[in-house]
């Protein structure tokens, strides 16, 4: 779904943090659900550097009774979501929040500074009529990042029990 484009973000210079995964294996709708959260982006939530949240859903091609990736179809996602993070981080125009692998689809989520940006490049995905993966994406504006806070909190309470 694509969601028109008003007030672009500004150019703040916030500095995108180093990485810190949090993994959350859960159950939802009774199928598993592994969750790859980016806890680092806690340290920036509400920065006007990111006030739009970006979602990929791809879908599986092969994938386990329990919804899960098979071993090559893991691959294939692995691979699918290092070209999408490469295109959509470069110039520091997205950081990557969460992966959410649940039901025969991974979820990529991404906080994002100038969605026409990272549209452009996902129109030209779309287009294509032979991809890897058939996926959607959908970029909603969020600046008080109201939407990221259902993954990050869950992660939150993870890193605080494990202390």
């Amino acid at each position: 779904m694509w969601l028109p484009f008003r007030n672009k973000a500004p150019s703040a210079g916030v500095t995108i943090p180093t990485e810190s995964a949090v993994i959350l294996q859960c159950e939802s709708e009774g199928m598993p659900e592994l969750r790859v959260i980016n806890q680092a982006l806690d340290r920036i939530v509400g920065s006007e550097a990111f006030p739009w949240q970006l979602s990929i859903i791809i879908d599986m091609a092969e994938k386990h009774d329990a919804g899960l990736p098979t071993s090559a179809e893991t691959e294939v996602l692995k691979q699918l979501a290092k070209e999408f993070r490469s295109h959509l981080e470069a110039n520091s125009n997205a950081a990557f929040l969460a992966s959410i692998t649940w039901n025969g689809t991974r979820q990529l989520i991404f906080r994002v500074r100038d969605p026409e940006v990272a549209h452009a490049y996902l129109t030209t995905l779309t287009a294509d009529q032979s991809p890897v993966r058939q996926f959607d994406y959908r970029i909603d504006k969020d600046p008080a990042w109201a939407l990221a806070g259902q993954y990050l909190r869950p992660g939150r309470a993870a890193v605080k029990h494990r202390a």
